[in-house]
């Protein structure tokens, strides 16, 4: 849902110069987008419907890394300057190789340098369950997770130090607000390795997902990912309803509590 609209890709050839196919396929990984406009043209309604926007803009990016990367003659961007002091770290702390462990080493790096700018920022935003602080927590869990396939714990500040050593010159609010990035990196990390512990238990029973996010705090997303590894399939259409029903009921409740100033202990459990 929300504004969206037609886009135009870019994508530059990192293979062999001499073996450009006559023909752009999105299953080659040797094509590798750098750029893409958007234009903002409709808003999608929650029906799915498509309404035409009284704003029109052009939401453009370009994607720095990966054009370092290219004027680098890499083919990879995490072996940019912008990631691969992080991925060193990485590497240095679990006793593996970036060439072994692609996926992990990429969303750890990824995800913790982002929450560390999130963190960092004035706003002073935390790890939640609503609005950017849901962002930034799920940023943070997908993180842990994957470091807990490479043994790594309370490895989260470790990372967020490298990236605001590599920053703090041009970014000198993130050495300003280490403390509060560390604190929180560290406590939300501490926090699901409990949750974690707990919802994988579950998972392996075949737990309703809906019970393993109100119950245990499993984020979906991570529901969805596990289920995908081991060829489970999930109802997400039955997930959304009962979250629908579960949302309505909250605001239900405290709707009455406002309503009444103080609520009953029913109320109050409900």
């Amino acid at each position: 849902t929300g504004p969206c609209g037609p886009d135009t890709e870019m994508f530059y050839w990192v293979g062999d110069i001499n073996k450009i196919p006559e023909c752009f396929s999105d299953d080659n990984s040797l094509w590798l987008e750098i750029w893409n406009d958007v234009f903002m043209e409709y808003n999608k309604n929650i029906q799915g419907q498509f309404e035409k926007l009284s704003q029109k803009n052009v939401d453009t990016g370009m994607g720095l890394e990966r054009v370092l990367a290219i004027v680098n003659k890499l083919d990879d961007d995490y072996r940019t300057e912008l990631f691969w002091p992080i991925i060193q770290k990485i590497e240095k702390l679990s006793g593996k190789r970036y060439e072994d462990e692609l996926k992990a080493m990429r969303i750890i790096a990824d995800h913790l340098k982002a929450s560390a700018f999130i963190l960092g920022d004035e706003k002073g935003i935390a790890p939640s369950n609503t609005g950017q602080g849901y962002v930034l927590r799920r940023l943070i869990r997908r993180a842990v997770r994957y470091g807990k396939q490479l043994g790594l714990k309370s490895f989260t500040g470790e990372i967020a130090e490298v990236v605001i050593e590599m920053y703090k010159n041009v970014y000198p609010e993130l050495l300003k607000n280490k403390n509060f990035i560390l604190n929180n990196l560290l406590q939300e990390e501490n926090k699901f390795h409990q949750t974690l512990e707990n919802g994988l238990k579950e998972f392996e029973k075949g737990v309703d997902p809906f019970i393993l996010f109100t119950t245990y705090g499993f984020p979906i997303e991570l529901t969805i990912e596990l289920a995908k590894e081991k060829e489970i399939k999930i109802d997400l259409e039955d997930f959304n309803k009962k979250m629908t029903e579960h949302q309505k009921l909250s605001q239900t409740s405290s709707a009455g509590m406002f309503k009444g100033g103080l609520a009953d202990a029913g109320e109050e459990t409900k």
